[in-house]
């Protein structure tokens, strides 16, 4: 008979044994202490050691191992029963988490998408710019349009842009406050990625200055292909440096 017991602190069996199946006659007794029994008692394994002995003489003495299961007592020859007493130590197992917690929240998301996009990087001049590098595709402004200075017939010439544009379904900025080189940043910061500048010689030509956001660079490009550049830009089927055969 094979008799596997978690025993209390006190060494006394538990109520309940989880396993206990026929297999010949040797008897096999083992005993599992709880460290946290331990620490709640007061207790160390010298204590354990102290009963383990004198169940040990009991046995010698009176010739039997007695035990209890439940409500019935048994006893088993003490030729089946051997005492031994066996120190392990177990060690911490290293592990790193990989618990996935999957949440369709759109502030998690939008977090997510803030928190990665963040960029900061130095100019030559030694001046930290701090913006959104959202993807074309991603930014909620897709353009920001800006006259070089808030007057006549630049102003105009821009808002008939802006109206352009969102007629063909891109979403707007439109900014005359401050030098050029601020309302580039202030775009910068929001995450747009492409603006369109009016200057006076758009008064001549018909074209105006698309900038990047990432790289700075500028292209002149006719007014009336801005919003197919735009768009081929926005859905990658044209780099930045392509644009001039689009121009």
């Amino acid at each position: 008979m094979i008799i596997d017991a978690h025993l209390h602190a006190d060494c006394r069996p538990v109520e309940d044994f989880k396993n206990m199946k026929i297999a010949g006659v040797n008897a096999i007794v083992s005993c599992a202490y709880d460290p946290l029994e331990m620490k709640k008692s007061n207790v160390s394994f010298e204590h354990f050691d102290r009963i383990i002995n004198r169940e040990a003489k009991r046995v010698e003495n009176e010739g039997v191992y007695k035990f209890s299961i439940g409500e019935n007592e048994y006893e088993i020859d003490d030729s089946f029963v051997t005492f031994e007493t066996a120190e392990e130590q177990i060690k911490g197992e290293r592990f790193v988490p990989h618990v996935i917690e999957p949440s369709y929240g759109i502030d998690r998301i939008i977090y997510s998408t803030l928190l990665h996009s963040f960029t900061e990087d130095v100019s030559e001049e030694g001046e930290t710019r701090s913006y959104f590098k959202l993807p074309a595709k991603i930014a909620p402004i897709k353009v920001a349009v800006l006259p070089l200075v808030n007057k006549e017939p630049l102003t105009e010439i821009a808002q008939n842009i802006e109206t352009t544009l969102r007629e063909n379904s891109f979403i707007t900025s439109y900014d005359t406050s401050g030098t050029i080189g601020r309302r580039y940043a202030r775009a910068d910061e929001i995450g747009v990625p492409f603006a369109v500048t009016v200057d006076y010689d758009s008064i001549e030509d018909n074209k105006v200055t698309i900038r990047d956001r990432d790289t700075f660079k500028q292209k002149r490009v006719a007014i009336n292909r801005l919003p197919l550049i735009i768009n081929q830009l926005i859905e990658e089927h044209i780099l930045f440096e392509d644009i001039e055969e689009w121009g």
